[in-house]
C-alpha cells in the first residue's frame, strides 16, 4: 500500500476534523483508516478507480501490451491495450503515492469546513487564513489543524531499497525512483555521476603527488601542480555540461522532460484576498514594495551574523597558529599563544592528535553557527512572505548556501589571498577533510543506527501506553513510527556535496589529493544517506522533477570561480609561477631545509600581472566554451523527442479524420468532409 498519513494537532477540533476529513476522501473514493484516532492519525489511499482516472490526466506513459518497449500516455478508454493493466504492481509505488497526494490537495474548502473552521478559531470573513473554495490542505496547515502531511514508508520495500543499496558501490537510481519518485532519485543520480567523474582527477592527482613526493617538492612549489590546476578548471565546467546532458537524459527516461518544481501556493502565504485576473477568483495578494524592503533587512540581519562568524574564523586561524605577525590586525596574542612553537597546539608538534583540536574546535563552531542560522534564514524567509513554495525555497537556499559557504571557504579565502600563503592552505584542507571524517563516522554512521534503535523502542512504549490508556490498539504501527520520523532534508544533503565540490575545484593547486578523498566520502556519504531515508526520516512527498533546480547554477558558479582562485594561488600565493618565469622573481629567503622563499623582483610586476591575466583569460574563454558549444540534451535524447513529438501529430490528425467520418455519418445528406475544411464548416487557409 502507499497511504498518505495525515496527522492532526492536538484539541477539541481533532476528532470532528478526523471524520470531516473521512466523508471527504470516502466521497472521493479513496480509502480511508483511522490508524489512531488519540493521536489524530489519518491514512488515506487513492483506490483504483482513482489511480487510472489521475493517471489519464497526468499523461503517465506506461507499456502497451502487444508492442516491446513502446510507452504511450495511459487513458482509461483502452486500458486493454496496456500491458499487465489489471496487475498490482501497474503503477509504481511513487506513481500511487504521487496520485494519493495530487487527490488530496485537489480537495477545496467548502461550507461544512468553513463551519467547522469557525467553531475552532477561524474568525470568519476577515480571517484571510481560509476562504470559500481555497486549498483545504494549506488552510488546515494555516489554521494549525494539520502537523504533517506525507507519504507512509512501505516496510517490505525499504528493506529491499536498503539491501540493495548497501550492497552496491553505487545507488540503484532506477529503484529510488520508482519508490521515491524523480526529485528524490536525481540527488542518487548526481551522486553516483559526481563519484565517477571524480576517478580521472583522483588518479592525476595521485600521480602529481607521487610525483611530488619522489622529488621533494610540495604544492608551493612544485611546477606540476599548475597543469593540474589548468585540468581541475576544465574538469569542473566538463563536469557540468556532461551531467546536465545526463540529467535530460533522465528526464526523457522518466517523462519529465517538461515537469519542473510546481509554483504552488504556500500555506504561510498572508495577503489581501482581491478577485484574480485569470480565475476571477478570490486569490491573497500581497505588494512586491513591501517583499523587497523586507529583503534589505534580511541582508542586514545576514551581514550582522557573517560579522560573528568573520571574528570566530579569524580566532581560529589564531588558535591553530595561522596568524603569527604581531603587527597583523588580525593578531589575537591571547589565542595565539597556545599555536607558539613548544606549546600546546603547535601546528609542527609530535603528537597530530593535540594539533587537531583546534580544528574540530573551527568545525563546532561552524556546525554551531550554521544551525543557528538555519533557524533564523527559515524565520527571515518565512517573514518575506513569499507566495508560492519556488520562491520560498529559491530564497532559502540563496540565504543559506551564501552564509555556510562564507563560514566553510572563509579561512581558505583569508589563508590564499590575504596570507598568501599555499602550503597553510593545504593544511587546513587536510585538517578539515581530517575532522570531516571523523565527524562523519559518528553523525552519519554510528548517530543513525543509534537513533534508529531508541526510536523503535520509544514506538513500542508508545503502544503500550495507548492499549493502557483507551485500549488502543493503532490500526497501522507504520503510520505511528512515521508521524514520530523528522521530515527528510534534502537541502542538507545537497549543501554537504556541494560545499565539497567547492575544495575540490577551487584549490585544487592547494589539495590535489582532494579529488581521490573525496571518492572515498562519497561512497560513505552515499550509504549513510541511504540508511536516514529508509529508516530514520519520513517518506518525502513525491516530487516530479526534471533536474536537480537551483543548485546546478550553484555549481555552475563554482566551476566559474575556480578559474579566479586557481590563477591566484598560481601567481601570488604559492612559488609555482616561480618555477615556469624564474626571471620575474628574486629569492627573498632561504630555510636550513633548503626551501625557498621568492618575491616579485623589482619592475616585474606589471609582467607577473599580465601573465596572470592572460592565464584567468585563455581559461575563461575554454570554460566559457565548454558552456556554449555543447549541447545541454544530447542527439539520441533530441531525435527521440522530436520523433514522439511526430508520432503524436500524426494520431492527432488521424484522430480529425475519423472525427470527420463521424461528421458526415450523423449528419443527414452530408458527405466526408474534405481534408481543408473544418468541423465548424470553415476552410482552413
Amino acid at each position: 500500500m502507499d497511504q498518505y498519513l495525515l496527522a492532526f494537532a492536538a484539541g477539541a477540533e481533532r476528532d470532528d476534523l478526523l471524520e470531516y476529513f473521512t466523508s471527504r476522501c470516502q466521497a472521493a473514493h479513496c480509502n480511508v483508516e483511522v490508524a489512531s484516532r488519540s493521536q489524530g492519525l489519518l491514512c488515506v489511499e487513492a483506490s483504483r478507480l482513482d489511480l487510472e482516472v489521475e493517471a489519464t490526466h497526468m499523461k503517465l506513459r506506461k507499456p502497451l501490451k502487444n508492442e516491446a518497449g513502446k510507452r504511450e500516455d495511459f487513458e482509461v478508454e483502452s486500458r486493454e491495450d496496456f500491458q499487465d493493466v489489471d496487475s498490482e504492481d501497474f503503477f509504481l509505488p511513487f506513481e500511487k503515492a504521487h496520485i494519493t497526494g495530487v487527490l488530496l490537495n485537489s480537495f477545496k474548502v467548502d461550507d461544512q469546513f468553513m463551519e467547522l473552521a469557525s467553531k475552532h478559531g477561524w474568525k470568519g470573513k476577515n480571517d484571510h487564513r481560509v476562504h470559500f473554495n481555497s486549498n483545504l490542505i494549506i488552510s488546515c496547515k494555516r489554521l494549525g489543524f494539520l502537523e504533517s502531511v506525507t507519504p507512509i514508508h512501505r516496510g517490505k520495500t525499504i528493506k529491499t531499497l536498503w539491501d540493495k543499496s548497501k550492497k552496491s558501490v553505487l545507488s540503484p537510481v532506477t529503484l529510488y525512483r520508482d519508490y521515491f519518485g524523480e526529485g528524490v532519485a536525481y540527488y542518487w543520480a548526481w551522486m553516483n555521476f559526481y563519484t565517477l567523474f571524480l576517478i580521472a582527477p583522483a588518479m592525476v592527482g595521485l600521480l602529481i603527488y607521487i610525483i611530488n613526493r619522489s622529488q621533494g617538492w610540495t604544492v608551493d612549489d612544485s611546477p606540476c601542480v599548475p597543469f593540474f590546476s589548468v585540468f581541475m578548471v576544465f574538469w569542473g565546467a566538463l563536469f557540468m555540461k556532461c551531467w546536465k546532458r545526463k540529467s535530460n537524459e533522465f528526464a526523457f527516461e522518466w517523462d519529465t522532460m517538461e515537469e519542473s518544481k510546481k509554483d504552488t501556493l504556500r500555506p504561510g502565504f498572508k495577503g489581501i484576498l482581491l478577485p484574480s485576473p485569470i480565475t476571477g477568483e478570490l486569490e491573497p495578494y500581497y505588494p512586491e514594495w513591501k517583499r523587497f524592503a523586507k529583503y534589505a533587512w534580511s541582508s542586514v540581519v545576514t551581514g550582522l551574523i557573517l560579522m560573528v562568524a568573520f571574528v570566530l574564523m579569524l580566532m581560529s586561524l589564531n588558535l591553530q597558529g595561522y596568524i603569527t605577525e604581531s603587527n597583523s590586525w588580525f593578531y589575537y596574542p591571547s589565542l595565539a599563544q597556545f599555536s607558539a612553537e613548544g606549546e600546546i597546539f603547535d601546528p609542527q608538534g609530535a603528537n597530530m592528535l593535540l594539533t587537531l583540536i583546534p580544528t574540530f574546535i573551527h568545525v563546532a563552531v561552524i556546525q554551531t553557527l550554521n544551525r543557528i542560522y538555519r533557524k533564523v534564514a527559515e524565520d527571515l524567509t518565512e517573514w518575506e512572505n513569499h507566495k508560492t513554495e519556488q520562491s520560498h525555497e529559491n530564497s532559502l537556499i540563496l540565504k543559506r548556501f551564501f552564509f555556510e559557504a562564507f563560514d566553510s571557504y572563509v579561512a581558505l579565502f583569508y589563508l590564499a589571498f590575504y596570507e598568501r600563503d599555499v602550503l597553510k592552505v593545504r593544511r587546513e584542507l587536510v585538517s578539515l577533510y581530517t575532522v570531516d571524517c571523523i565527524r562523519r563516522l559518528g553523525t552519519e554512521c554510528l548517530l543513525p543506527i543509534l537513533l534508529q534503535v531508541i526510536f523503535g523502542r520509544e514506538v513500542r512504549r508508545e503502544v503500550q501506553r495507548l492499549k493502557s490508556i483507551k485500549g488502543e490498539t493503532p490500526s497501522n504501527l507504520r503510520a505511528l513510527e512515521d508521524s514520530r520520523k523528522d521530515a527528510y532534508e534534502e537541502f542538507d544533503d545537497y549543501l554537504e556535496m556541494v560545499i565539497e565540490f567547492g575544495y575540490v575545484t577551487m584549490f585544487a593547486s592547494a589539495y590535489p589529493l582532494a579529488s581521490f578523498i573525496q571518492i572515498l566520502y562519497n561512497l560513505v556519504e552515499m550509504k549513510s544517506d541511504a540508511f536516514k531515508l529508509c529508516f530514520v526520516c519520513q517518506r518525502p512527498p513525491v516530487a516530479r522533477e526534471n533536474g536537480i533546480g537551483s543548485w546546478e547554477n550553484v555549481l555552475k558558479a563554482q566551476a566559474t570561480l575556480s578559474v579566479f582562485t586557481n590563477v591566484v594561488l598560481f601567481a601570488f600565493s604559492s612559488d609555482q609561477m616561480s618555477q615556469w618565469f624564474p626571471s620575474f622573481f628574486s629569492i627573498m629567503d632561504v630555510d636550513q631545509d633548503g626551501d625557498m622563499d621568492t618575491v616579485i623582483s623589482q619592475g616585474k610586476d606589471r609582467q607577473v600581472f599580465l601573465v596572470m591575466l592572460v592565464l584567468e583569460h585563455i581559461l575563461g574563454l575554454g570554460v566559457w566554451l565548454i558552456f556554449s558549444c555543447i549541447s545541454d540534451v544530447p542527439k539520441s535524447v533530441e531525435i527521440a523527442t522530436k520523433r514522439r513529438e511526430y508520432v503524436g501529430h500524426q494520431e492527432l490528425v488521424k484522430a480529425k479524420k475519423m472525427l470527420r467520418k463521424d461528421v458526415a455519418l450523423k449528419v443527414p445528406g452530408s458527405q466526408e468532409l474534405p481534408s481543408n475544411v473544418g468541423v465548424s464548416g470553415q476552410v482552413k487557409q
